[in-house]
């Protein structure tokens, strides 16, 4: 078994509003320390400003906005930023806490389940089985659709040009 195979069950468990939540590893560039965001005017509601990695500037997106939970006044105390390389840039998604790395296998053979959600269905990649729970598996890459990602690349150059 080569690598890629043996990291395509690997994935990042996070929680979100008293839910489980899972993304694959192999979508994380890194996972940072929460830092506070400068905002930025005229963007979506989910996009809560920029941070600093380490000289980058990069756009955070708060995922509790982003699918329809209220926000948080406090973060959490696990409350982590997962940073994602996407072709538009470099993005950070919030989070409330933290889980860790785990090998999990789809139920229903990755099939799609059949449901209303607050979350899009095109984030949802399936179903995992979590500490005797089910969890969902989102794709972090599809959580902005395309007009949206033309206007963070926007917000981002223009916060990079005023650094």
């Amino acid at each position: 078994m080569n690598n890629d195979e043996n990291n395509q069950n690997l994935f990042l468990v996070f929680h979100l509003n008293n839910e489980i939540y899972g993304t694959n590893l192999m979508q994380v560039r890194e996972v940072i320390e929460r830092q506070t965001p400068k905002p930025v005017p005229n963007t979506i509601q989910s996009y809560i400003g920029v941070i600093n990695v380490r000289g980058e500037i990069v756009g955070a997106i708060d995922l509790r906005l982003r699918f329809g939970y209220p926000s948080l006044d406090s973060p959490e105390k696990n409350s982590a930023m997962i940073i994602l390389n996407l072709p538009s840039g470099t993005l950070a998604v919030i989070t409330d806490q933290l889980e860790g790395v785990f090998r999990l296998n789809f139920l229903e053979h990755g099939q799609k389940p059949k449901i209303e959600s607050t979350i899009p269905n095109d984030y949802i990649l399936g179903m995992c089985e979590f500490k005797n729970k089910i969890i969902t598996i989102i794709d972090l890459h599809s959580i902005l659709n395309a007009q949206e990602i033309t206007n963070l690349k926007q917000v981002n150059n223009e916060s990079r040009e005023t650094k």
